[in-house]
C-alpha cells in the first residue's frame, strides 16, 4: 500500500500536492489528503476561499487555495496528512469546488446543497 502511494506521488515529489479530497455529508466538511516535503511532519494548512462564480450553463463554481504555513521549509522528507475543512460558512452551494495548492493543478469535487440535519 505504501509503495502504491509513493508511486502515485513520484513525479511531483518536489511540491505540496492534493492527493485526494472528498465531501463528508456527515460532518459537512471536505476531507483532503495532502502530500508535502519538509523537515517536520506537522505543517498547518489553511484554506483561502475565492468568490462564488456562476459560469453559463454549468452551475456554481468556487476555487479554494490550500496554504502551507511552512512552504519554504528546508527538508526533503515526504509527508502525507489528512485535513478537514468545515463548510458551514460556505454559501456557494451546490457548487463545483476546485482545490489548488502551490503550482499544482487543481483537484475538483462537488459540494452539494446544505442539508438540515436533525438530532
Amino acid at each position: 500500500m505504501i509503495g502504491a502511494l509513493v508511486a502515485c506521488l513520484g513525479e511531483s515529489a518536489n511540491a505540496d500536492e492534493v492527493v485526494h479530497a472528498y465531501y463528508s455529508a456527515r460532518t459537512d466538511q471536505i476531507v483532503v489528503t495532502i502530500a508535502y516535503l519538509g523537515a517536520v511532519p506537522d505543517h498547518t494548512f489553511l484554506i483561502r476561499w475565492d468568490s462564488c462564480r456562476e459560469p453559463s450553463n454549468t452551475g456554481r463554481a468556487i476555487n479554494a487555495e490550500l496554504v502551507d504555513d511552512q512552504l519554504e521549509e528546508a527538508g526533503g522528507q515526504r509527508f502525507t496528512t489528512v485535513r478537514r475543512f468545515d463548510l458551514a460558512s460556505v454559501s456557494c452551494r451546490p457548487a463545483k469546488l476546485t482545490l489548488t495548492i502551490t503550482s499544482n493543478p487543481g483537484f475538483s469535487l462537488w459540494i452539494p446543497a446544505r442539508t438540515l440535519f436533525s438530532p
